[in-house]
Order: C-alpha cells, then sequence, then structure tokens
C-alpha cells in the first residue's frame, strides 16, 4: 500500500507534498497520488527561508490535512542553488522524520525537463541550469531519456547538445547569445521547473519502490561549495609553502 489515506469516494490515495527550492523561484505543490490539488509559486526571488514554511502550513490547511496524514514528501534534490536546495531539503527531512513520511528525491533537471514538454517543447530537449561561476548544470533528454547530467562551462554544454535541441531554463536564457551561435534554440518560456513536477515524479518513483532515509539524504550539489572550494585552496600544499 503506497498512502494511508482514502479520498472522497473511499478509494486508498497517496498524499504527497512536493518542495522545490532549487532555482530562483521556488514552490510547493499537493497531490493525491497523480492528482494535483494545489501548487504555488513565490512570487518573488530568493525567499524560500522565508515563504516556504508558511505556504506548506496554508497548503496544508486548504486541502484539509493533517501534517500526519502526509504519506509521501517529494523534494526536488538538485542540482541547483545551494542555499534553496539546503532550504528545501531540511524542511523535507524534518517532517519525514516527524510524520514518517517517505522521502523521495527528485533530480531537478528531470522535473525542468518535463515542465518543458508539458509546455509542449519538442524533444531532444536540452536542459541548462545556471550554476553561476560562470558555470551551467547542463542536461539532454530524448524521449524521455536523460542522456547526460554534468556541470560544464557553457561552451561545453553548447558542444554537448544535440544540434536538433531545443535549449529550457535559467542558465540557457543567461548564456543565451553563446548558445545561439552555436545554432541552439533557446525556449524563453521555460525556465524554472513545476513543483507539480516535483510531486508527479515523485509518485511514479515510490511506485517503483524507491526512499531515501532522512538521515543520510543530501542534496545532489555536482560541484563544492564556494565556501568548500575556499576551503580546500587555503589547505593546498601550495598554500602551506613557505615563501622564498
Amino acid at each position: 500500500m503506497l498512502g494511508k489515506n482514502q479520498n472522497a469516494t473511499g478509494a486508498e490515495v497517496m498524499r504527497i507534498l512536493a518542495i522545490e527550492t532549487s532555482s530562483r523561484l521556488g514552490g510547493v505543490a499537493v497531490a493525491e497520488d497523480r492528482k494535483l490539488l494545489d501548487e504555488r509559486v513565490f512570487r518573488k526571488g530568493m525567499v524560500h527561508g522565508q515563504s516556504l514554511l508558511p505556504t506548506i502550513e496554508e497548503m496544508l490547511q486548504a486541502a484539509g490535512w493533517q501534517i500526519a496524514e502526509i504519506d509521501m514528501v517529494a523534494v526536488d534534490e538538485g542540482p541547483g542553488s545551494f542555499t534553496g536546495l539546503r532550504i528545501g531539503v531540511m524542511a523535507a527531512k524534518t517532517i519525514c522524520w516527524v510524520t514518517g513520511a517517505k522521502l523521495i528525491g527528485v533530480c531537478s533537471a528531470d522535473a525542468l525537463y518535463m515542465t518543458a514538454k508539458e509546455a509542449g517543447v519538442p524533444d531532444p530537449v536540452g536542459v541548462v541550469i545556471d550554476a553561476y561561476r560562470g558555470c551551467v548544470y547542463a542536461a539532454l533528454f530524448d524521449n524521455n531519456e536523460k542522456l547526460f547530467l554534468d556541470m560544464l562551462q557553457p561552451n561545453e554544454a553548447a558542444k554537448r547538445m544535440s544540434k536538433t535541441a531545443t535549449l529550457v531554463g535559467d542558465g540557457a536564457l543567461r548564456w543565451k547569445k553563446i548558445f545561439e551561435e552555436k545554432h541552439l534554440t533557446v525556449e524563453e518560456k521555460v525556465v524554472y521547473a513545476a513543483p507539480r513536477w516535483v510531486a508527479l515524479l515523485g509518485f511514479e518513483a515510490a511506485k517503483s519502490g524507491q526512499q531515501h532515509d532522512p538521515l543520510t539524504f543530501v542534496p545532489r550539489y555536482l560541484r563544492p561549495s564556494e565556501a568548500e572550494e575556499r576551503r580546500q585552496i587555503d589547505a593546498s600544499p601550495d598554500r602551506l609553502k613557505e615563501p622564498n
């Protein structure tokens, strides 16, 4: 049994809370199995810490759910914003610790790909997420298959994309000139993953038996944070040598 709750007809359903905080605009969705009940996207960018928990509380009240009735929390695991991912993943883990709900991590590139497909973007689709510091998280999808996911410089990402790919994501917009110079199409209307696709992909993962341990689950960063990079530089042997 996937869920412990029943819908209005008495059928067993999985009550899903979905959290998307990997991008500049985050959001929350609630669903029963594949049926979306509500979805809210934060109105301002990078307000995840202020908006996430109040939004979850409001949406649970609107759905008539108690927090203990959540069967599964699906959270965008990244790659994406370091700060946003930490906020979303910690909230998801805490809810699962408290309620015993299943925890499912959903790749941000997968959620953005499905958002693009829903918007009518044809395959192949290149997902390009801004990684800042001159890099992007790039993935190529074709016919629901992820062909690669890597952190690259924009020029390298352009080289690895199919020549017929349509690119989506905030990284595609930021580095649009480079991609268009390589004769790649950038779809400007699909920028961020929709929270509903975190819910739907999480449900499919739960159906296949996937589940994460809240104690050990961590975001998928694909790169060390800026602070970690500085520590690595400071601890390098060359930095420890005595000056001549």
